[in-house]
Order: structure tokens, then C-alpha cells, then sequence
């Protein structure tokens, strides 16, 4: 089981957006690669609102592209 951390998308730069949870499968120079299962809350920080998420995704976020 990987290592549990928290996601946070950020809007114009400075402001946080989004918020959830996941498992990193995979850190590398390049990319982070995480699970997130069902059940997670996914905060959207503009709205003031929670959501539960109720699928499994499988996320990729490059560290060298934009």
C-alpha cells in the first residue's frame, strides 16, 4: 500500500481550488502517479462545498509539463 497524500489543484496561481486525497503508487523525476478509490471527498474550495467521490481513478500529474 502506497503512501496516502493530499492533492490540492490550484486556481490563478495562488488559490487553492480542489482538495482530495489519494495513494502514491509512483514518484519519479518526471511524474506522480496515485490511486484514488471510492468514497474520497473532493473539496472545491470556491464553492464551499464536499463532494463524495464513488468511482476508483488512476491519476497522473507531470512534474516537467505544465
Amino acid at each position: 500500500m502506497g503512501k496516502r497524500i493530499k492533492i490540492k489543484a490550484l486556481k490563478y496561481a495562488d488559490n487553492i481550488h480542489y482538495e482530495w486525497t489519494a495513494e502514491m503508487l509512483e514518484h519519479t523525476d518526471e511524474y506522480v502517479l496515485v490511486l484514488c478509490k471510492p468514497g474520497r471527498n473532493l473539496v472545491h474550495h470556491s464553492k464551499n462545498k464536499v463532494f463524495t467521490i464513488d468511482n476508483t481513478s488512476l491519476e497522473l500529474f507531470s512534474l516537467k509539463e505544465w
